[in-house]
């Protein structure tokens, strides 16, 4: 039911304020967490291992199981896009994010592994949306803003890096703490995004039977396997300097 107050005698709705605009500051502070979640593993890996009792194996699959999920992020987000908003996607997205940054540290190993595939799969479909929220969002401002939070990515994920072993080693809860406290950033990013308004795209379209087609047409253009290529060995870099 609408709401009124009295003014003068005359009925007036009582209209609530539109939210803000996503900004180039707002896109900053959620792009901030879409890296610490994975950053600090490395660092906390010997720890991790001797409390739990991981095998060689068992980390190695710990530190691929995200990388895998930000490979089929690629496939699974257009499909999503086509069922529900822009918005509420990445609403989705930044919630599974907050909860498995908080749940992965609150069991053992099996909650620390499936804690571990959320936050992958929440970053692949965070990493497949940013870059259409800057071309709607920033139409006239896309490449410096691209710059910007591409070097919010490489930022937060050194400083994550970087203070993952004294945040353990200064708390109670040693590597669990460390790996929590960034949940804490992940819900006030989440909090932040649901304050914003952005400009959606017009009402979604479920995809055609044998819309996934369009990989072997794009693999077939020329110039697209050098840049793939390319492309793929400057994230296996980063990712195994990462680990």
């Amino acid at each position: 039911m609408p709401r009124y107050r009295d003014l003068g005698g005359v009925p007036v709705k009582r209209m609530n304020a539109a939210p803000p605009s996503l900004t180039l500051p707002r896109l900053l502070f959620i792009a901030f967490i879409f890296r610490p979640g994975l950053a600090t593993m490395g660092p906390l890996l010997p720890d991790i291992r001797r409390d739990l009792a991981l095998s060689g194996t068992g980390t190695s699959l710990l530190v691929l199981a995200p990388l895998v999920c930000f490979g089929a992020g690629a496939f699974i987000v257009p499909r999503l896009t086509g069922r529900w908003t822009t918005y509420t996607v990445f609403s989705a997205a930044l919630g599974l994010l907050s909860i498995s940054l908080a749940g992965r540290v609150l069991g053992g190993t099996p909650l620390l592994f499936l804690g571990t595939v959320g936050v992958g799969a929440a970053v692949a479909v965070l990493n497949v949306l940013v870059p259409h929220l800057v071309a709607t969002q920033f139409p006239v401002r896309v490449g410096p803003v691209t710059g910007g939070y591409s070097s919010m990515f490489t930022a937060s994920a050194a400083v994550a890096a970087l203070i993952a072993v004294p945040v353990a080693a200064a708390g109670p809860w040693g590597w669990r703490g460390a790996l929590f406290s960034w949940s804490l950033v992940a819900v006030a990013a989440l909090l932040v995004w649901r304050r914003t308004a952005i400009v959606e795209d017009p009402a979604p379209v479920p995809a055609p039977v044998g819309a996934g087609l369009w990989v072997v047409d794009m693999a077939k253009r020329p110039g697209v396997l050098p840049v793939t290529t390319f492309m793929g060995l400057q994230s296996l870099t980063f990712y195994t300097v990462l680990a």
